[in-house]
Protein backbone atom coordinates (compact mmCIF):
# COMPACT_ATOMS: atom_id res chain seq x y z
CA UNK A 1 0.00 0.00 0.00
CA UNK A 2 1.36 3.30 -1.03
CA UNK A 3 1.35 6.43 1.03
CA UNK A 4 -1.52 7.94 -1.03
CA UNK A 5 -3.72 4.87 -0.63
CA UNK A 6 -3.18 4.84 3.12
CA UNK A 7 -4.22 8.51 3.37
CA UNK A 8 -7.43 7.92 1.35
CA UNK A 9 -8.32 4.89 3.48
CA UNK A 10 -7.79 6.81 6.73
CA UNK A 11 -9.91 9.68 5.45
CA UNK A 12 -12.69 7.29 4.43
CA UNK A 13 -12.62 5.67 7.89
CA UNK A 14 -12.79 9.05 9.60
CA UNK A 15 -15.86 10.02 7.56
CA UNK A 16 -17.57 6.76 8.44
CA UNK A 17 -16.90 7.27 12.15
CA UNK A 18 -18.37 10.80 11.98
CA UNK A 19 -21.58 9.57 10.36
CA UNK A 20 -21.86 6.83 12.96
CA UNK A 21 -21.31 9.37 15.73
CA UNK A 22 -24.01 11.65 14.27
CA UNK A 23 -26.41 8.73 13.99
CA UNK A 24 -25.76 7.68 17.56
CA UNK A 25 -26.34 11.30 18.60
CA UNK A 26 -30.05 10.83 17.98
CA UNK A 27 -31.10 10.33 21.60
CA UNK A 28 -34.54 9.86 23.07
CA UNK A 29 -35.83 12.32 25.67
CA UNK A 30 -39.22 11.67 27.25
CA UNK A 31 -40.32 9.56 24.29
CA UNK A 32 -39.20 12.08 21.63
CA UNK A 33 -36.17 11.81 19.33
CA UNK A 34 -34.03 14.90 19.39
CA UNK A 35 -30.98 15.78 17.32
CA UNK A 36 -27.56 15.93 18.81
CA UNK A 37 -25.51 19.04 19.08
CA UNK A 38 -27.07 22.40 20.08
CA UNK A 39 -30.68 21.16 20.24
CA UNK A 40 -29.76 18.38 22.61
CA UNK A 41 -27.98 20.81 24.87
CA UNK A 42 -31.12 23.00 24.99
CA UNK A 43 -33.28 20.05 26.01
CA UNK A 44 -30.82 19.10 28.72
CA UNK A 45 -30.94 22.66 29.98
CA UNK A 46 -34.78 22.62 30.03
CA UNK A 47 -34.78 19.34 31.94
CA UNK A 48 -32.36 20.75 34.47
CA UNK A 49 -34.55 23.82 34.92
CA UNK A 50 -37.64 21.65 35.50
CA UNK A 51 -35.79 19.53 38.04
CA UNK A 52 -34.58 22.66 39.80
CA UNK A 53 -38.13 24.14 39.88
CA UNK A 54 -39.53 20.93 41.37
CA UNK A 55 -36.74 20.91 43.93
CA UNK A 56 -37.37 24.56 44.83
CA UNK A 57 -41.11 23.91 45.27
CA UNK A 58 -40.46 20.98 47.55
CA UNK A 59 -37.98 23.04 49.57
CA UNK A 60 -40.56 25.86 49.92
CA UNK A 61 -43.26 23.62 51.36
CA UNK A 62 -40.71 21.85 53.54
CA UNK A 63 -39.52 25.17 54.97
CA UNK A 64 -43.14 26.28 55.40
CA UNK A 65 -43.98 23.13 57.33
CA UNK A 66 -40.90 23.46 59.50
CA UNK A 67 -41.75 27.09 60.22
CA UNK A 68 -45.31 26.18 61.12
CA UNK A 69 -44.11 23.52 63.54
CA UNK A 70 -41.85 26.06 65.18
CA UNK A 71 -44.74 28.56 65.47
CA UNK A 72 -46.97 25.92 67.03
CA UNK A 73 -44.36 25.31 69.72
CA UNK A 74 -44.15 29.08 70.36
CA UNK A 75 -46.39 30.10 73.33
CA UNK A 76 -47.01 33.48 71.70
CA UNK A 77 -48.50 31.75 68.67
CA UNK A 78 -50.80 29.70 70.91
CA UNK A 79 -51.97 32.87 72.65
CA UNK A 80 -52.69 34.50 69.30
CA UNK A 81 -54.73 31.50 68.14
CA UNK A 82 -56.72 31.51 71.39
CA UNK A 83 -57.30 35.25 71.06
CA UNK A 84 -58.53 34.80 67.48
CA UNK A 85 -60.89 32.02 68.57
CA UNK A 86 -62.18 34.19 71.40
CA UNK A 87 -62.78 37.05 68.98
CA UNK A 88 -64.75 34.81 66.62
CA UNK A 89 -66.83 33.48 69.52
CA UNK A 90 -67.48 37.02 70.74
CA UNK A 91 -68.69 38.12 67.30
CA UNK A 92 -71.01 35.13 66.95
CA UNK A 93 -72.39 35.55 70.45
CA UNK A 94 -72.88 39.30 69.96
CA UNK A 95 -74.85 38.72 66.79
CA UNK A 96 -77.00 36.08 68.46
CA UNK A 97 -77.64 38.41 71.40
CA UNK A 98 -78.57 41.23 69.03
CA UNK A 99 -81.05 38.97 67.26
CA UNK A 100 -82.60 37.96 70.56
CA UNK A 101 -82.70 41.60 71.63
CA UNK A 102 -84.45 42.56 68.40
CA UNK A 103 -87.05 39.83 68.91
CA UNK A 104 -87.55 40.91 72.52
CA UNK A 105 -88.03 44.52 71.47
CA UNK A 106 -90.61 43.52 68.85
CA UNK A 107 -92.46 41.36 71.39
CA UNK A 108 -92.42 44.17 73.96
CA UNK A 109 -93.67 46.64 71.34
CA UNK A 110 -96.48 44.27 70.33
CA UNK A 111 -97.48 43.76 73.99
CA UNK A 112 -97.45 47.53 74.53
CA UNK A 113 -99.65 48.10 71.50
CA UNK A 114 -102.17 45.55 72.76
CA UNK A 115 -102.18 46.90 76.30
CA UNK A 116 -102.60 50.54 75.34
CA UNK A 117 -104.67 50.25 72.16
CA UNK A 118 -108.27 51.51 71.97
CA UNK A 119 -111.13 49.01 71.79
CA UNK A 120 -114.14 50.49 69.99
CA UNK A 121 -117.34 48.64 69.23
CA UNK A 122 -121.11 48.89 69.06
CA UNK A 123 -122.73 48.82 72.49
CA UNK A 124 -126.38 49.10 71.49
CA UNK A 125 -128.46 49.21 68.29
CA UNK A 126 -131.88 50.85 68.61
CA UNK A 127 -134.57 52.53 66.48
CA UNK A 128 -135.55 56.09 67.28
CA UNK A 129 -139.20 55.31 66.37
CA UNK A 130 -141.38 52.24 66.60
CA UNK A 131 -140.78 49.70 63.89
CA UNK A 132 -143.66 49.66 61.45
CA UNK A 133 -144.73 50.59 57.97
CA UNK A 134 -142.86 53.56 56.57
CA UNK A 135 -139.45 55.04 57.30
CA UNK A 136 -137.73 53.67 60.40
CA UNK A 137 -134.63 55.44 61.75
CA UNK A 138 -132.09 53.13 63.38
CA UNK A 139 -129.05 54.32 65.28
CA UNK A 140 -126.13 52.74 67.13
CA UNK A 141 -124.20 53.69 70.22
CA UNK A 142 -120.49 53.03 70.14
CA UNK A 143 -117.94 53.18 72.95
CA UNK A 144 -114.19 52.99 73.56
CA UNK A 145 -113.28 50.47 76.25
CA UNK A 146 -109.52 50.77 75.67
CA UNK A 147 -106.71 52.60 77.47
CA UNK A 148 -105.99 55.19 74.79
CA UNK A 149 -107.99 57.44 72.45
CA UNK A 150 -109.35 56.12 69.18
CA UNK A 151 -108.49 58.42 66.30
CA UNK A 152 -110.39 58.88 63.02
CA UNK A 153 -113.28 56.79 64.34
CA UNK A 154 -115.88 56.07 61.64
CA UNK A 155 -119.09 54.02 61.90
CA UNK A 156 -120.67 52.50 58.79
CA UNK A 157 -124.29 51.49 59.48
CA UNK A 158 -126.75 49.68 57.23
CA UNK A 159 -130.28 48.38 57.88
CA UNK A 160 -132.59 46.39 55.64
CA UNK A 161 -135.05 43.47 55.64
CA UNK A 162 -133.13 40.38 54.62
CA UNK A 163 -133.65 36.70 53.81
CA UNK A 164 -137.26 37.14 52.77
CA UNK A 165 -138.67 33.75 51.75
CA UNK A 166 -135.29 32.19 52.52
CA UNK A 167 -134.00 30.14 55.41
CA UNK A 168 -130.48 31.46 55.83
CA UNK A 169 -128.22 32.90 58.48
CA UNK A 170 -126.62 36.31 58.37
CA UNK A 171 -123.97 36.50 55.67
CA UNK A 172 -120.28 36.97 56.44
CA UNK A 173 -120.03 39.79 53.88
CA UNK A 174 -123.22 41.85 53.92
CA UNK A 175 -123.60 44.57 51.30
CA UNK A 176 -122.84 48.24 51.97
CA UNK A 177 -124.44 50.98 49.94
CA UNK A 178 -122.01 53.07 47.93
CA UNK A 179 -124.60 55.83 47.42
CA UNK A 180 -123.59 57.84 50.45
CA UNK A 181 -121.47 60.81 51.34
CA UNK A 182 -118.03 60.37 52.77
CA UNK A 183 -118.46 59.73 56.50
CA UNK A 184 -116.96 62.04 59.08
CA UNK A 185 -114.51 60.82 61.68
CA UNK A 186 -114.23 61.56 65.39
CA UNK A 187 -111.98 60.92 68.34
CA UNK A 188 -113.19 58.85 71.28
CA UNK A 189 -111.40 59.13 74.61
CA UNK A 190 -111.03 56.03 76.81
CA UNK A 191 -114.24 54.92 78.52
CA UNK A 192 -116.39 57.30 76.49
CA UNK A 193 -118.92 56.77 73.75
CA UNK A 194 -121.28 58.43 71.36
CA UNK A 195 -124.39 57.95 69.24
CA UNK A 196 -124.07 58.22 65.48
CA UNK A 197 -126.57 59.71 63.10
CA UNK A 198 -129.41 57.28 62.41
CA UNK A 199 -129.76 55.23 59.26
CA UNK A 200 -133.21 55.40 57.66
CA UNK A 201 -134.79 52.32 56.14
CA UNK A 202 -138.17 52.22 54.38
CA UNK A 203 -140.48 49.30 55.17
CA UNK A 204 -143.33 48.85 52.64
CA UNK A 205 -146.63 47.27 53.65
CA UNK A 206 -145.92 43.94 51.95
CA UNK A 207 -142.52 43.67 53.63
CA UNK A 208 -144.08 44.57 56.99
CA UNK A 209 -146.41 41.62 56.60
CA UNK A 210 -143.45 39.32 55.89
CA UNK A 211 -141.58 40.69 58.92
CA UNK A 212 -144.49 39.99 61.23
CA UNK A 213 -144.92 36.47 59.82
CA UNK A 214 -141.22 35.74 60.28
CA UNK A 215 -140.54 35.32 56.57
CA UNK A 216 -138.14 38.28 56.67
CA UNK A 217 -135.76 39.60 59.29
CA UNK A 218 -134.96 43.27 59.81
CA UNK A 219 -131.22 43.52 60.30
CA UNK A 220 -128.99 46.42 61.27
CA UNK A 221 -125.30 45.81 60.71
CA UNK A 222 -122.16 47.85 60.38
CA UNK A 223 -118.43 48.31 60.79
CA UNK A 224 -116.51 50.60 63.09
CA UNK A 225 -113.05 51.61 61.92
CA UNK A 226 -110.56 53.58 63.98
CA UNK A 227 -106.87 54.25 64.40
CA UNK A 228 -104.65 53.88 67.44
CA UNK A 229 -101.93 56.24 68.63
CA UNK A 230 -99.33 54.06 66.89
CA UNK A 231 -100.83 54.79 63.46
CA UNK A 232 -102.48 51.39 62.82
CA UNK A 233 -106.00 50.79 61.56
CA UNK A 234 -108.47 48.66 63.56
CA UNK A 235 -111.98 47.51 62.74
CA UNK A 236 -114.95 45.84 64.42
CA UNK A 237 -118.12 44.38 62.89
CA UNK A 238 -121.49 44.41 64.62
CA UNK A 239 -124.94 43.06 63.85
CA UNK A 240 -128.42 43.21 65.44
CA UNK A 241 -131.91 42.12 64.40
CA UNK A 242 -135.37 43.36 65.30
CA UNK A 243 -137.30 41.18 67.73
CA UNK A 244 -140.65 40.47 66.07
CA UNK A 245 -143.64 41.72 68.02
CA UNK A 246 -141.75 44.45 69.93
CA UNK A 247 -141.81 48.14 69.07
CA UNK A 248 -138.08 48.90 69.33
CA UNK A 249 -136.11 45.93 70.65
CA UNK A 250 -133.01 44.74 68.77
CA UNK A 251 -130.86 41.80 69.86
CA UNK A 252 -127.31 41.07 68.83
CA UNK A 253 -126.98 38.51 66.07
CA UNK A 254 -124.08 36.13 65.71
CA UNK A 255 -121.76 35.50 62.81
CA UNK A 256 -120.81 39.10 62.13
CA UNK A 257 -119.12 40.29 65.30
CA UNK A 258 -115.47 39.70 64.44
CA UNK A 259 -112.69 42.28 64.55
CA UNK A 260 -109.03 42.67 63.68
CA UNK A 261 -108.07 41.12 67.03
CA UNK A 262 -109.53 37.82 65.76
CA UNK A 263 -106.89 37.63 63.01
CA UNK A 264 -103.50 37.89 64.75
CA UNK A 265 -101.72 36.44 61.72
CA UNK A 266 -102.88 39.34 59.55
CA UNK A 267 -100.58 42.40 59.65
CA UNK A 268 -102.20 45.66 60.69
CA UNK A 269 -102.72 48.30 58.04
CA UNK A 270 -101.62 51.89 58.26
CA UNK A 271 -104.26 54.54 58.78
CA UNK A 272 -105.56 56.37 55.72
CA UNK A 273 -105.56 60.14 55.53
CA UNK A 274 -109.35 60.17 55.16
CA UNK A 275 -111.99 57.46 55.59
CA UNK A 276 -113.35 55.69 52.48
CA UNK A 277 -116.99 55.84 51.44
CA UNK A 278 -117.45 52.16 52.28
CA UNK A 279 -115.57 50.20 54.92
CA UNK A 280 -112.31 48.59 53.77
CA UNK A 281 -112.38 44.97 52.75
CA UNK A 282 -111.42 42.77 55.68
CA UNK A 283 -111.51 38.99 56.27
Amino acid sequence: MTHSEAFIKKKHKHGSNKKQHDAEGQESYKGKTIPSGGDGMNMDKTKCQEDQSTKNTGNYFRHLWEGLKQHVRDPKFIVEILALGGLIFYCVETRRTNNLTGVSIENAKHALQIQYRPWVGAQKVFPTVNVGVGVVSISVEIGNAGNSPSLHTVTYLEASPMFCMEDAKFTDHPPYSKQRVRPSSAMLLPNTGGVIDPYRVNIPQNVWVLLNRGDCVLYAHGTVTYCDVFGYLHWQHFCANWVRGTPRQFNACYGYGDGDQDYPDKPLRSCAKEPPVVPPEVP
